[in-house]
C-alpha cells in the first residue's frame, strides 16, 4: 500500500496564504462596494427582526437600544427605536437570534433564542419594567403569519425540514414537488408550479444568488455524459435553506415567467460540527414486481452514495468555514428480452473488408445461429424478399444494457464577520460527472 505523507509546515504555510487572501478581498470588497440605505438592501440570505419596545404600562420608549445577536457566530446589529417605539433590524444573517433592549431607567429585557429564516420577518414585542435592581425579562419572539411588508407569496425550508424529508437520490431538486402549487406529472417536462412549467422558462433557481439553472437532464437531457447527475446544485447536506417565491417577488430576481427556488449553503459557527453518511441499494433488497415473470425479473443495481461535511471556526466570532462532499457510484442494468440483431444469415453476407465491423458484434444466442433462423429466434417481417430460403435477417438476442454513473460534488465556504455591517463569505462547488450508457 503506498503512503503519502503530507508536511505540515508547508500546509500551514498555504492555509494562512490563503487565509490572507481572502481578508485582502474581504477589505477591498468592503471599501469599494457601494453603501446603500438599510431599508434598500434585500440580500438572498437574510431576514429581518421588526418590534415594539414598551414599558409597563404599554406606553412606547423612543430611543431604546436594541441588539440582535446570532447566537451561533456571535454576529451582532444594533438599533434604536423611532418615536413611537418601533424599531427594524433588517438584512441579519439567517441563523439562532436573541434579542436585547435596553433604556435608561429601565431594566434590560431579553428574548429566548428565536429561529430567523431567509426572506421571514419575525416580530418581537419588549416590555420593559422601571430598574429597581437588575433584572432579565424573557419575550418569545413570532413569526408574523401574515407578511405586511412584501407582496410575495412562497414558503420556506428550514435545515430541519431539508434534512428529514425523504428525497429519492437526494437531489436537491426533488423539493419543488413540496412547493405550494406544484404539480409532478409522470413523464418528462411535465410538471408545474402554479400553472407554470418548470423546465425551460418556468423556473428559475439560484444557489447564494447566483443563477443555477442548466439544460441538462432537468431541462433539455442533451447533455452528453451528465443525463444521469443529480448533485450539481449542491449535496443535500450543504445546504441551510431553500425560499420558495411562487409570485409577487421583486424585479431583483426573475429571469423566468413562473416561480424563484432560491437555495442558500450552509456555512460554519462557532462550534465544530460535522458528520458521514454512507446509502447504499441493491436489487437483492428490492422486491420482484408482480408482473414480471422469469429469471429476468428484477433489474441489477448496484448504487452506493457517500460523503460527508464538517465546519467550524479559524477564528472565533470573525472567520468560519465549511466544507463538504458526497460521491455517488452507480450501475443500473436494463433487461431488453426483444432486443434484435442480424441474424446468421446477414452476417454471412458480409464481404471480407467488414470482417472488423463483424468482429466487434456480439457472438449469436445459443441455438440460433442456424440459416434460417429458427422461428422461436426470428423477428417476424424481416425475411430477405430476394432470398426467402435466407430466412429472417433480424432474430432476438436478450441483452442486458447497463448504465454506470460517477459522481463526485464538493463545496468550500468561508465566512468572515469585517464588522457589524460588513460581511462576506467564498463558496467554491465543483461537479464532476460522467454516465456511460449503451446506445443501442
Amino acid at each position: 500500500m503506498a503512503k503519502v505523507r503530507f508536511s505540515a509546515e508547508s500546509m500551514a504555510g498555504r492555509a494562512v496564504m490563503w487565509l490572507c487572501a481572502v481578508v485582502a478581498v474581504a477589505f477591498l470588497t468592503s471599501a469599494l462596494a457601494p453603501r446603500a440605505g438599510a431599508q434598500g438592501v434585500n440580500l438572498f440570505d437574510t431576514g429581518t427582526i421588526t418590534g415594539t419596545v414598551t414599558d409597563s404600562t404599554g406606553a412606547a420608549i423612543p430611543g431604546a437600544t436594541v441588539t440582535a445577536l446570532n447566537t451561533q457566530t456571535n454576529f451582532k446589529k444594533t438599533v434604536t427605536t423611532n418615536g413611537a417605539g418601533n424599531f427594524s433590524a433588517p438584512s441579519l444573517p439567517f441563523g439562532e437570534y436573541t434579542v436585547t433592549a435596553e433604556a435608561p431607567s429601565f431594566a434590560a429585557a431579553t428574548t429566548k433564542t428565536l429561529t430567523l429564516n431567509v426572506g421571514s420577518t419575525v416580530n418581537v414585542n419588549l416590555s420593559l419594567a422601571v430598574a429597581g435592581g437588575k433584572t432579565t425579562v424573557n419575550v418569545t419572539g413570532t413569526a408574523v403569519s401574515v407578511n405586511t411588508s412584501s407582496a410575495t407569496a412562497g414558503t420556506t425550508l428550514n435545515a430541519t425540514q431539508i434534512r428529514n424529508l425523504p428525497i429519492n437520490g437526494r437531489d436537491i431538486t426533488n423539493f419543488l414537488e413540496i412547493a405550494p402549487g406544484s404539480v409532478n406529472s409522470i413523464g418528462p417536462f411535465q410538471g408545474s408550479i402554479n400553472g407554470q412549467e418548470n423546465f425551460f422558462t418556468g423556473l428559475d433557481i439560484t444557489l447564494d444568488g447566483q443563477n443555477a439553472s442548466r439544460g441538462d437532464v432537468n431541462g433539455f437531457s442533451e447533455t452528453e455524459g451528465n443525463e444521469q447527475a443529480r448533485l450539481t446544485r449542491g449535496s443535500v447536506d450543504s445546504v441551510q435553506e431553500i425560499n420558495f417565491a411562487n409570485s409577487g417577488y421583486s424585479a431583483e430576481v426573475g429571469h423566468s415567467l413562473g416561480p424563484q427556488m432560491n437555495i442558500v449553503t450552509r456555512g460554519g459557527t462557532n462550534s465544530f460540527h460535522g458528520e458521514a453518511f454512507e446509502y447504499f441499494r441493491n436489487d437483492a433488497l428490492d422486491a420482484r414486481d408482480y408482473f414480471a415473470r422469469g429469471p429476468l425479473s428484477k433489474e441489477p443495481l448496484r448504487m452506493n452514495q457517500f460523503g460527508g461535511n464538517l465546519g467550524g471556526p479559524v477564528v472565533k466570532d470573525n472567520l468560519f468555514f465549511f466544507v463538504n462532499y458526497e460521491g455517488i457510484r452507480q450501475r443500473t442494468t436494463q433487461i431488453n428480452a426483444l432486443y434484435e440483431v442480424p441474424s446468421a444469415y446477414v452476417r454471412s453476407q458480409f464481404v471480407p473488408s467488414m470482417q472488423p465491423v463483424l468482429a466487434q458484434m456480439a457472438p449469436l444466442p445459443a441455438g440460433c445461429d442456424a440459416i434460417p433462423a429458427p422461428p422461436s429466434c426470428a423477428v417476424a417481417g424481416t425475411e430477405d424478399p430476394n432470398n426467402p430460403a435466407g430466412g429472417a435477417q433480424l432474430i432476438f438476442d436478450p441483452a442486458a444494457l447497463p448504465t454506470t454513473l460517477r459522481e463526485d460534488s464538493g463545496a468550500v465556504r468561508v465566512d468572515y464577520n469585517i464588522a457589524p455591517s460588513d460581511r462576506m463569505f467564498v463558496r467554491y462547488s465543483i461537479d464532476d460527472s460522467l454516465t456511460r450508457r449503451p446506445r443501442a
